[in-house]
Order: structure tokens, then C-alpha cells, then sequence
């Protein structure tokens, strides 16, 4: 038993030792140098900012102008009703109907305003996706094939190494 366990963890520690060597960084770069290649996301112009945020800013706005309509229709609605199962012993005159009116326009205005900011809120979300200017792939260490120029310099030392750039415009 004691042999069988200690020829399986032998195996182990060496599976163990070759994989961890096999993986081993080569930060000198004795077996030669690769470009070092990464994405970054572009920029979206000005322009396109502005139209974003303008949209945005819209849609919040007229939410808010909904949301104000929406509460002053409840607030008239509920002076006028008598769904709260007792008589509100109001006579029905021209002010009570003028209230009610007044509650229906709004509540249209409302209706109005929230469909206008979700219209503007689905229009933003539409400028964003089509407005989306992809990612840029960077080459650092060798020469770009379009002339950017962007070149790691890595040295060795006797302490370490010596890392420095160099890029042309």
C-alpha cells in the first residue's frame, strides 16, 4: 500500500515538475521575440457623443415632464372620484367637471410624454449600437505594417531587465 502511494505521488511531483517547466516564462527572450498584440476600443467622435447624450437627456427629460403630468392627472382624478366606496357629498357642478377635464388632459399629456422620452430612450439605444466604432488591434515589438512604428525594447541586465518604447507619428 505504503509502495503504491509513493509511486503515485513520484509520478505526480514529476508530471508536476514537467508541466510548471514546460510552462516557464522566458522573460529574456532567449528563444527569440514575438510582437506583443492586444485590442483597445476606438473612440467615438464628438459628434457622436453629442447625439448620444442629447437623446438621453431627452428621453429623461420628457419622463420627467410624464411622470409630473402623470401625478397631477391622480391628484385631479382622485378629487372628482368616488370609486373609495363613500359618497364624497360633491354636487356635480362646472367646476367639478372643469377638475375632471383637466384630469383627462393630464393624463393625455402624460401618455404623450412618456411614449415621446421611450421613443427617444429606443432612439439612443439605436444611435449607441449603430455609432459603435469596433476595436483598433495594436502590434508592440514589431514594425507596424502601416507605418504606426510602435517597438518594444526589452534589454537584460545583470538585476533584471530594462523595458523602453519607441513610436513614430
Amino acid at each position: 500500500m505504503v509502495r503504491r502511494f509513493a509511486a503515485a505521488l513520484g509520478a505526480f511531483l514529476l508530471l508536476f515538475a514537467w508541466s510548471v517547466r514546460a510552462g516557464a516564462q522566458d522573460y529574456f527572450h532567449e528563444g527569440g521575440s514575438e510582437a506583443l498584440t492586444f485590442k483597445v476600443d476606438r473612440e467615438r467622435t464628438t459628434r457622436q457623443k453629442v447625439l448620444i447624450s442629447s437623446l438621453f437627456g431627452g428621453s429623461v427629460l420628457f419622463g420627467g415632464v410624464g411622470l409630473l403630468f402623470h401625478i397631477d392627472s391622480k391628484h385631479k382624478s382622485d378629487d372628482v372620484s368616488t370609486d373609495a366606496g363613500h359618497h364624497t357629498g360633491h354636487i356635480y357642478t362646472e367646476e367639478l367637471d372643469d377638475t375632471r377635464r383637466a384630469a383627462i388632459r393630464s393624463r393625455n399629456l402624460a401618455i404623450a410624454s412618456y411614449a415621446i422620452g421611450g421613443g427617444l430612450l429606443v432612439g439612443t439605444l439605436v444611435a449607441y449600437l449603430l455609432t459603435d466604432p469596433g476595436e483598433e488591434t495594436i502590434r508592440v515589438g514589431t514594425e507596424a505594417a502601416e507605418g504606426s512604428g510602435a517597438r518594444l525594447l526589452v534589454a537584460p541586465t545583470d538585476s533584471g531587465a530594462l523595458v523602453g518604447g519607441s513610436w513614430r507619428f
